[in-house]
């Protein structure tokens, strides 16, 4: 049988991992009322808006210097 603490820290792992999954479409939304139109209250997993509304990757430019070089590993079309 598990102790206490045990299923605790179990629990609270899982709690992690929902809270972690249940945020992750709202990160980096500094915007309020642009978080309140796109997602109101969330009460299930949900897809990340493309584009993301506050994403400055746009500004980004990441040329490669050479094929064996690639920062982004395959990862440019996104």
């Amino acid at each position: 049988m598990r102790s206490g603490l045990n299923r605790r820290a179990t629990g609270a792992l899982w709690g992690l991992f929902i809270g972690d999954a249940l945020s992750m479409p709202v990160h980096w939304y500094y915007d309020r009322e642009a978080l309140r139109r796109d997602y109101g209250s969330i009460t299930d997993y949900l897809p990340p808006q493309n584009p993301h509304p506050d994403s400055i990757l746009w500004r980004s430019h990441f040329p490669s210097p050479g094929r064996g070089d690639d920062t982004l590993h395959g990862q440019r079309r996104f």
